[in-house]
């Protein structure tokens, strides 16, 4: 399989892509931005540039491509990756991933464990919100207390007892039983900080936190959104760790995969962060463009509500591994840029489980399977998608379920649509992306642990005893090793269950200007866009 091996054995991390490959850091601050209006509609916003000391430009306000729009502005209410990117640049966090995946303090100056259950955290002082106020324990303490009685939220707080300020500065976290993953879950999206003064102004009198009030401590500001068209932030000048090259970036949203492409080409975006796979090899023969390849820690997959017949039997869910043709959607969708899933942990992750067989492409077993649980005749279900690229999947299962009797019907919906259908219950089956490469916990706890059936995450209402027993007891290890050697027994037993069919992690080459520097990526799937900038003939 295309690039696969070199892919999936490689240990490199890209971090702060291309720097360096350009002009040194110090040629990019020597002159003050001048702006300029661009009269092409298309782009909705000015043209930045700076002059390097080498009489190159540097344009500081950059353009990125994405099929989907966001799904909400207040963090907790929001578990999906597409906010959570925009959420990065706008809020912080107590803690943050670094490059090898490691939890490090953020907004946190220092930390200690005065026992297993408790966390003292002492903040930076002079940390400023967009609107000038400065951060303290009490917008800390409030943010936390906020998310963890937001539903969606609740699963990176639990065991928590308190959460409760000590000074300006300073706050306290106490769990009930030891809960090892606390640092990691202080590094999701959902935990970021907001101003308490803004948020308690926002919802007085039954209001929402929403778009007009956003006011984070991040490295970029909201400035203006336009629903299914585009979304700009611009620079935060006091931002506490140093301003952003970039003044500002705009997210536009384009659906359609090769109209991303053709915008690339056109230079009205100047980055896409996974291209669609029949236009690689014409941008990579373009010289104006180049990409770069990793694998991704998002697993596409098919899910089963496992409270509606016939997925509350494990025999058909297990009869649909088999049936499913990981590697064609591979091969078909993605030109072999990708690697079928054996898991329903990436392989770039923390504790995966290599020693995982997966379920063979065999249409014997499954068949023999579904007449096992009283489906010989086969069966009829709808499988809900939300674009055109896991509609194309859907509909290569169905060829292959068609071997077996088996029928699918595909109800596309948006995006944000369609996890609020998710939510309620009422569907059978639906194909989506899970990326966790960093946090176990957070895969396991929000997916598949009983408590976070429906829209924390567990959308497939699995319930299964152990499963539970075993989470639980890998919260409360500290030993890495022991932890781990946890958490690969339990997607031994999710694999057997089988509530998800663990399809493929897709390999994403980027596609961006040939100029473009900056943008951080990670090798466990995170990346950072704030300081990204252009240089320009």
């Amino acid at each position: 399989m295309k690039r696969l091996l070199a892919l999936m054995l490689s240990a490199v991390m890209l971090i702060s892509l291309f720097a360096g490959c350009s002009k040194p850091e110090e040629e990019t601050t020597t002159a003050a931005p001048t702006t300029a209006a661009n009269s092409e509609p298309q782009n909705e916003l000015d043209k930045t540039t700076v002059a390097t000391s080498a009489g190159q430009k540097m344009r500081t306000d950059v353009i990125i491509a994405d099929g989907f729009d966001i799904v909400g502005f207040d963090p907790p209410d929001c578990n999906d990756g597409y906010s959570g990117t925009m959420f990065t640049m706008i809020y912080d966090r107590l803690m943050e991933f670094d490059a090898a995946g490691e939890v490090q303090p953020m907004l946190v100056e220092s930390y200690e464990m005065p026992s297993k259950t408790e966390y003292i955290f002492k903040l930076h002082e002079g940390v400023k919100f967009h609107n000038g106020d400065e951060m303290t324990a009490e917008d800390v303490v409030f943010s936390l207390n906020r998310a963890n009685a937001n539903p969606k939220s609740q699963a990176n707080f639990q065991n928590v007892i308190a959460i409760e300020q000590i000074d300006k500065y300073s706050f306290r976290i106490e769990t009930s039983v030891p809960f090892a993953p606390m640092l990691l879950n202080l590094a999701h999206t959902q935990t970021s900080i907001l101003n308490k003064k803004v948020v308690e102004a926002a919802e007085a009198n039954g209001g929402k936190y929403d778009e007009e009030d956003i006011c984070g401590t991040g490295p970029m500001m909201h400035e203006e959104y336009r629903p299914n068209n585009f979304y700009k932030v611009v620079r935060f000048d006091d931002y506490w760790r140093g301003k952003s090259r970039m003044t500002s970036l705009t997210r536009k949203i384009i659906p359609e995969a090769s109209s991303q492409t053709i915008a690339l080409e056109a230079g009205e975006v100047d980055y896409i962060g996974s291209l669609n796979s029949i236009d690689i090899d014409r941008v990579k023969a373009n010289p104006d463009l180049k990409t770069v390849e990793m694998v991704s820690n998002n697993i596409a997959y098919m899910g089963f509500n496992t409270t509606k017949a016939p997925f509350d039997n494990a025999k058909v869910r297990r009869a649909l591994q088999y049936a499913s043709n990981k590697e064609a959607i591979v091969e078909v969708l993605y030109e072999g840029y990708g690697i079928p899933c054996t898991s329903v942990f990436p392989t770039v992750g923390v504790g995966f489980n290599d020693e995982l067989d997966g379920y063979s492409f065999d249409l014997e077993k499954a068949k023999a399977l579904l007449a096992e649980a009283g489906y010989a005749d086969g069966i009829e279900f709808e499988v809900t998608v939300s674009s055109d690229i896991r509609s194309r999947a859907a509909q290569i299962l169905q060829q292959d379920y068609g071997q077996i009797g088996v029928t699918i019907n595909i109800n596309l919906m948006e995006f944000g649509a369609m996890l609020d259908y998710l939510s309620r219950k009422d569907h059978e089956a639906w194909i989506m992306s899970w990326g966790g490469a960093t946090n176990p916990n957070n895969t396991l706890t929000n997916n598949f642990h009983t408590d976070a059936g429906g829209p924390t995450g567990n959308r497939m209402w699995y319930s299964n005893p152990e499963v539970d027993r075993m989470i639980e007891e890998a919260r409360e290890e500290f030993d890495v090793e022991k932890r781990n050697a946890i958490y690969k027994e339990i997607q031994a037993v999710i694999m057997e269950d089988s509530p998800w069919i663990p399809l493929l992690q897709q390999t994403y080459v980027a596609g961006m200007h040939k100029g473009l520097d900056g943008v951080i990526m990670h090798e466990h799937g995170s990346r950072y866009y704030h300081d990204m900038v252009v240089y320009e003939d």
